[in-house]
């Protein structure tokens, strides 16, 4: 039996399918079978609305990763993209994910992969606003979860 639908999940999944279509910078069209919001529609179809939105949340965050270190054209680029979209500004994008990483700090707790992820890759990258203490106790909660999880992420 399918499961019900569920009309606040797949609003919620919706949303982060438009984000991704506005940040999905490639225009090669040989390359438009992996874009990521087809990918996450495949998902959807193939393994639900749960799996889709944890996949479409992480393909955002990796997005997000990559235009941190972006030129100035590209995240202007991506920035009107989502506007146009009805979605919200990149920069909100971005402190929504500095969010996250910071109360996953402050908890001193990874409570699953999608935080592990995202406190990774502001770890490990560019992230200018994180004191070295912040960086040193981020990668002792990294060490954790991955203990915690037997390597299994």
């Amino acid at each position: 039996m399918p499961p019900t639908p569920d009309p606040k999940r797949d609003a919620e999944f919706e949303i982060l399918v438009k984000e991704l279509e506005a940040l999905h910078l490639q225009t090669d069209p040989a390359l438009a079978e992996i874009a990521p919001a087809r990918i996450a529609r495949r998902m959807r179809t193939e393994m639900g609305v749960a799996a889709a939105i944890k996949g479409a949340k992480m393909a955002i965050n990796d997005a997000l990763e990559m235009l941190e270190s972006a030129a100035p054209e590209q995240r202007e680029l991506a920035n009107s993209r989502l506007i146009e979209s009805g979605c919200p500004p990149l920069h909100v994008l971005m402190a929504g994910r500095a969010k996250v990483a910071r109360h996953i700090l402050r908890q001193r707790r990874i409570s699953n992969e999608l935080d592990y992820y995202l406190l990774r890759e502001v770890i490990l990258g560019p992230a200018a606003w994180l004191t070295e203490e912040q960086r040193t106790l981020g990668s002792s909660l990294l060490a954790d979860y991955e203990r915690r999880t037997n390597g299994a992420v």
